[in-house]
C-alpha cells in the first residue's frame, strides 16, 4: 500500500539524529503523515501492524534533535501528526466497542451537546439581560449620586435654618412680654368707711374682706414655654365701695407679683397684690367727739391718719402681647 523507507532499529544504536539523514527524515515525515491521513479516512483498515508502524516512525521523528527546536516548522509538523494519530487511536477504540453501546453513547453525547447548546443560548440571553441591568444600575447610580450631592447641600441649608429657628424659638419661649388680664380679686384688709355716730364718736362701716372684679396690666418673664413670672399693675377695680377700689383708674396705686401658666396666646394667672391706703388714727384723737351731722361720712383729709396695707389675691386670665417678631417657618 505504501512504499517508503522503513529504517530498522539496529541502525540507531545511540543517536537517531546522528544516523538519519535529512532526506531519510523527510521521507519518514511525509510517509507517516500520509499513513495517518489514510487511516483517518479509513479507520476500519487500521490494524495493529499499522499502529505499531506509525508509532515507531513517530518515535523516530520525536527523537531527533530537530524536534527539540521549537522555532522551526518541523516541530509543528510532528506535533500535528502526533495529535492526529492520537485522535485516530481514540476513534478506532470506539469502533471496537459494540455498535449498540456506541449508538447509545453517541446519543447521550448529542443530547448533552444539545442541552449545553440550549443552556448556552439561555446564558447568552441572561448575559444580555445582565448587561441591560448593569447599564440601568450605572444610570441609577449616577442619578442617585447627584441626588445625594443635592441632599447634602439641602441638609447643610436646613441645618442652618434649623439653628436660626431654634434661636427664634428660644426667644419666643423665653423672655419678657406684656398683656392685659381680667380676674376676680379677693381682698383681706381694705379700709372701712368712717361716719359720725349719734354720740358724736367715730364709727366704721363695711367689711375689710370681699371680692371684686379687677382689670390689670401685666409684664411677664417666661422662663419656660408654659411658665412665667408676672408683675401686675391693677388698672381698675369694679366694686360698689369706692374705698375698696384699687387701680390707676381709681387713683389708688397697687402692685403685685404672681405666676402664669401659658396656653397658646393666653395664660391662667395667680397674683398677690399689695395696695397702700390711709386709715384713721383714733388713738391720736384720744376719744374726742366729732362735730358734724349724725351719720355723715368723714373726710380723712381733715383728720390724722396712718399708713396701712391691704393684700389681695387675684385669679384670672391674661391675653399676652409678645414683644418680639413671630416665628416664621417659611424663612
Amino acid at each position: 500500500m505504501f512504499r517508503w523507507l522503513i529504517v530498522p532499529l539496529y541502525l540507531f544504536p545511540l543517536s537517531l539524529s546522528a544516523q538519519v539523514s535529512n532526506d531519510s527524515l523527510q521521507k519518514i515525515l511525509v510517509g507517516t503523515e500520509a499513513q495517518v491521513k489514510y487511516y483517518s479516512k479509513n479507520p476500519k483498515l487500521f490494524t495493529p501492524v499499522a499502529l505499531a508502524s506509525i508509532s515507531f516512525h513517530l518515535e523516530i521523528l520525536k527523537s531527533v534533535n530537530t524536534y527539540q527546536d521549537k522555532s522551526r516548522p518541523y516541530f509543528k509538523k510532528v506535533r500535528t501528526i502526533d495529535s492526529c494519530f492520537n485522535l485516530l487511536k481514540i476513534r478506532t477504540n470506539y469502533m471496537a466497542l459494540d455498535s449498540t453501546e456506541t449508538e447509545k453513547i453517541i446519543f447521550q453525547i448529542e443530547r448533552t451537546f444539545k442541552k449545553r447548546e440550549a443552556e448556552m443560548v439561555g446564558l447568552k440571553i441572561e448575559n444580555q439581560n445582565l448587561r441591560k441591568q448593569n447599564y440601568y444600575l450605572r444610570m441609577d447610580t449616577i442619578r442617585w449620586s447627584e441626588r445625594c450631592k443635592k441632599a447634602g447641600e439641602n441638609e447643610a441649608k436646613w441645618k442652618y435654618q434649623t439653628k436660626a429657628l431654634e434661636k427664634k424659638l428660644k426667644l419666643y419661649e423665653h423672655g419678657t412680654y406684656w398683656g392685659l388680664s381680667l380676674g376676680f380679686n379677693y381682698f383681706l384688709n381694705n379700709p372701712p368707711n368712717y361716719y359720725i355716730k349719734p354720740d358724736s364718736t367715730i364709727g366704721t362701716i363695711g367689711s375689710p374682706k370681699g371680692i371684686s372684679f379687677l382689670v390689670s396690666a401685666i409684664v411677664g418673664y417666661k422662663f419656660n414655654e408654659k411658665h412665667s413670672f408676672i408683675f401686675n399693675v391693677p388698672l381698675g377695680d369694679f366694686t360698689r365701695n369706692s374705698q375698696n377700689a384699687i387701680g390707676l383708674f381709681n387713683q389708688k396705686l397697687a402692685g403685685g407679683l404672681g405666676y402664669g401658666y401659658h396656653i397658646s396666646g393666653v395664660a391662667v394667672i395667680g397674683i398677690i397684690n399689695i395696695s397702700p391706703y390711709e386709715k384713721l388714727a383714733p388713738e391720736i384723737l384720744g376719744g374726742k367727739k366729732i362735730e358734724g351731722d349724725v351719720y355723715s361720712k368723714l373726710n380723712l383729709k381733715d383728720y390724722p391718719t396712718s399708713a396701712a396695707y391691704s393684700p389681695s389675691f387675684t385669679i384670672g386670665m391674661s391675653y399676652n402681647f409678645v414683644g418680639k417678631p413671630t416665628v416664621n417657618a417659611a424663612e
